[in-house]
């Protein structure tokens, strides 16, 4: 994650965020071709990435 855009940057990548209840999934463009999926639980303290196994 060294070389990753941090904060407004990573923010305009974001291409899609599908809420469902509450579970969410959020893609953003890493490049050219190159798409991250990150799934999202929301707990009592905010949203944070989830476990999918």
């Amino acid at each position: 994650m060294r070389g990753e855009p941090q904060g407004e940057a990573r923010r305009k990548q974001i291409e899609k965020v599908e809420v469902k209840g509450d579970h969410a999934v959020l893609e953003a463009r890493d490049g050219p071709g190159v798409v991250s999926v990150a799934h999202l639980d929301r707990t009592k303290d905010g949203w944070k990435i989830g476990v999918r196994r």
